[in-house]
């Protein structure tokens, strides 16, 4: 249909481009075909856009004079030329690099029995491919690599509205994100070290710009994406140094620029059309983490003072607000709940409101394709921040989440990172791995406790036991033992099955819902053992089966021991 429907990786696009584009002298000539898959759940009737990777067989055919030249330039380009699959009988066929080969009227013939590794219909594949465990491996190994030293990035002195004061790591990251948000002249843009974009001449002279993982060029300086991944890890002060962003002096001037601008439209059909411009920078974060971004605001903002206001986006007091009142902030505190249920809503104020800046706290939390999610990623501002000491959890699409967010082109669309990125790291194409390294170092800061040890005081940790009144001990003590008893059964043997390590953990985890809770959070399983523990608790004793046979003898107790049975 003269349609574009897929993309060839780059490693064979690379060595059959030239090829392909000197057709007309080499003589070269081509058939094509793809692997038929079956329609997965959730894609749309035929015609539907697809993000997936399909096996395609391409036979070349070209002038028997040309075979051998064409065999070793393909070689150089470690393209490795396999037998044919299909129309065994449409031409004699030579493959100039093993130099096996057929004449097409053999093809009929009884005793003509191709390979059976090159048999019609049997798929193969001239890369090995990676586990999931090898290539969640090696993006742990690229985060790794991108750990920013102390003096690999310059500092920045916060704004006098901030009274806490920032650790030299603080203050990278804020050199870090300052400058990620800038858009660069040319003189400046062409020296960056971190940028994706090389500056390269024509032979006439003209400049171009060409992307160093992908291949594209492009004639003007390329846009770049404002924002990145804070990716420190946890207990580094990632609060404190996005807050330091937000009340930058620069900040604050380019915030007030922004408001005067018109709304850009709307870049998704169906989405509700912003109608103004905030200065505001709204803090996306989970329910369980909204208080503590309250209380960091109050501890390191000065009380009272009239330069930042900020407002708490959440429950029933958001239906009142208008969207005039909730852009006239500089810090909108909101969940992810709220932006996926608000987001479509005309009744609400959010959806009409152009960010100057949206940050993400706990990322990881848009990994998976849902509401929440697609919220994040659709909602309009200028500038986005990615703020997760986990960058990757489970998967490196993971990664690919938190690239739609800051809207890294080409990486931000399933097709674009399936290509130069998933799809090379399950080939294991050996080149992967570095451009995913440059890749993530250019819109990520990331540092461990152990790269900024000296910086920051040691931790010190206070152990305060809180003694058990008589029955929270009493209870304690009954399962300890239990406990111990369940132990000793399991552990029994030269091996322990999945259903042992079940029964310790979950022993364990009711020894510790006991000091936090008594015997509130006990599961009804857990509370049955308790059964004759205490005079309130006895031991129930069935009497259902009335037809056994009963016992006729006295048995004589003596006083000490029926107390202790009772």
């Amino acid at each position: 249909m003269g349609k574009e429907f897929g993309r060839v990786d780059m490693k064979t696009a690379q060595g059959l481009t030239p090829l392909i584009d000197s057709a007309q002298t080499n003589g070269l000539k081509w058939l094509a075909w793809t692997e038929p898959r079956r329609k997965l759940p959730n894609e749309g009737p035929p015609g539907s856009q697809i993000s997936a990777l399909v096996g395609m067989t391409l036979q070349l055919y070209c002038p028997r004079k040309s075979a051998d030249h064409l065999g070793r330039y393909l070689r150089s380009k470690n393209l490795i030329l396999e037998n044919p699959v299909f129309e065994l009988a449409r031409h004699d066929y030579y493959n100039p690099q093993s130099k096996e080969g057929f004449q097409k009227n053999q093809v009929g013939q009884p005793d003509f029995q191709p390979s059976t590794q090159y048999a019609v219909g049997a798929a193969t594949n001239t890369y090995v491919l990676r586990s999931v465990d090898e290539i969640r491996a090696d993006v742990e190994d690229v985060f790794d690599t991108v750990v920013s030293g102390s003096e690999e990035v310059p500092i920045r002195e916060p704004s006098t509205l901030i009274k806490t004061e920032l650790y030299p790591h603080q203050k990278q990251a804020l050199y870090f994100m300052v400058d990620h948000e800038q858009e660069h002249p040319p003189d400046v843009y062409d020296k960056r070290k971190d940028s994706l974009w090389a500056p390269k001449y024509r032979d006439n002279g003209r400049k171009y710009y060409m992307h160093i993982i992908t291949g594209e060029q492009t004639e003007d300086q390329p846009r770049p994406s404002l924002g990145g991944i804070l990716a420190d890890e946890m207990g580094l002060g990632k609060t404190l140094s996005i807050l330091s962003l937000i009340c930058d002096d620069a900040s604050i001037v380019s915030a007030k620029d922004f408001c005067q601008k018109r709304p850009p439209p709307r870049p998704y059909p169906g989405m509700i059309q912003p109608t103004i411009n905030s200065r505001a920078t709204l803090l996306v974060c989970p329910l369980s983490t909204m208080t503590n971004w309250k209380e960091q605001i109050k501890d390191h903002f000065p009380q009272g003072t009239s330069t930042l206001k900020w407002k708490r986006y959440h429950g029933s007091e958001r239906f009142s607000i208008t969207p005039e009142v909730l852009a006239d902030h500089d810090i909108i505190l909101t969940t992810y709940h709220i932006i996926a249920k608000d987001l479509t809503d005309k009744k609400r104020a959010l959806p009409y409101i152009n960010w100057f800046r949206i940050v993400l706290d706990e990322a990881h939390t848009i990994r998976n394709p849902t509401n929440q999610s697609k919220a994040a990623c659709t909602m309009m501002g200028q500038r986005r921040w990615a703020v997760t000491g986990t960058p990757v959890q489970n998967r490196l699409e993971d990664l690919g989440a938190l690239f739609n967010f800051i809207k890294l082109k080409p990486f931000d669309t399933p097709s674009g990172f399936n290509q130069f990125i998933l799809g090379p790291f399950k080939n294991a194409d050996p080149n992967v791995v570095t451009k995913l390294q440059l890749l993530v170092s250019t819109v990520t800061i990331r540092r461990t406790k152990e790269i900024i040890k000296d910086e920051v005081p040691k931790k010190l940790d206070y152990v305060v036991r809180l003694p058990f009144s008589k029955e929270e001990q009493q209870l304690h003590d009954w399962f300890e033992r239990d406990t111990q008893r369940k132990v000793n059964a399991v552990t029994q043997g030269d091996k322990m099955g999945g259903r042992s390590y079940a029964k310790i953990l979950t022993a364990i985890l009711n020894l510790r819902l006991i000091c936090a809770h008594g015997r509130d959070l006990l599961s009804e399983e857990a509370l049955k053992t308790t059964d004759g523990m205490t005079y309130e608790k006895p031991m129930e004793i069935d009497e259902e089966d009335s037809d056994r046979p009963q016992l006729v003898s006295t048995i004589r107790i003596p006083t000490a021991v029926r107390h202790s049975l009772t």
